[in-house]
């Protein structure tokens, strides 16, 4: 697992080098502006990248939290609300039914394309 406290610590360089790059003789070292440049470029990627990794390290535990405890999944989704819940089971009725519906036309399509076949 990726360490929070070391991406952070890799990361706090990218501050001086912003704080070098902002100085007012920064550019006069083309060699040194081309070097500052390029880390910060770098940092600002892995910087890009490790707030995603650890969004989604976060969700996953949260998730994995709600799995542990379906009272409290219930709870954080609001599905104590009657009104609410009748609205997902309704949503869940429809998704059942058209997948019903569509197996119904694949196997008919099935069928079709049997005869098809054996009339060929």
């Amino acid at each position: 697992m990726i360490d929070r406290d070391q991406v952070s610590r890799i990361l706090f360089r990218k501050r001086f080098i912003e704080d070098a790059l902002s100085e007012p003789g920064a550019a006069a070292d083309a060699k040194r502006y081309r070097e500052l440049v390029r880390e910060h470029a770098a940092l600002s990627r892995l910087e890009h990248q490790a707030h995603a990794f650890f969004r989604l390290a976060d969700d996953l535990h949260e998730h994995r939290a709600l799995l542990a405890d379906p009272d409290a999944a219930i709870a954080a989704y609001g599905l104590y609300d009657a009104a609410r819940r009748e609205t997902i089971a309704a949503a869940f009725t429809r998704c059942f039914n058209d997948a019903k519906l569509f197996q119904a036309y694949r196997q008919t399509l099935s069928t079709l394309g049997d005869e098809r076949q054996a009339a060929i």
